[in-house]
């Protein structure tokens, strides 16, 4: 269910031309191969969404993400910091501008 919530969003946000940014905690430890991280990845990817967090979040195991549709149009930072009020890292990205490639704006 989680899954198709996602698709519907990235799909309408993509249809309209906008910019992605997908993040949480996933429960798929992104650190292992496994049939259902496979199976998220291979969906994730037709939208062409790519993940950027590949350290742990959560003791030996990466949880938490971030996806995102804008690489190389707009700069922007990924990192895990600690989180007071979770037994997760957290996940945060920190965008500093938008290249405008439009030679008419």
């Amino acid at each position: 269910m989680c899954f198709q919530v996602i698709c519907v969003i990235i799909e309408i946000s993509t249809d309209c031309s906008r910019y992605v940014v997908v993040t949480g905690d996933f429960n798929i430890n992104f650190n292992l191969n496994s049939t259902r991280k496979q199976n998220f990845m291979d969906l994730i990817n037709s939208y062409a969404v790519t993940q950027q967090n590949f350290d742990n979040t959560r003791q030996t195991a990466c949880l938490d993400n971030i996806f995102v549709n804008f690489m190389g149009v707009i700069n922007f930072k990924t990192e895990v910091i600690d989180a007071v009020l979770s037994d997760h890292r957290a996940v945060q990205i920190s965008i500093s501008d938008i290249q405008n490639n439009n030679s008419n704006s």
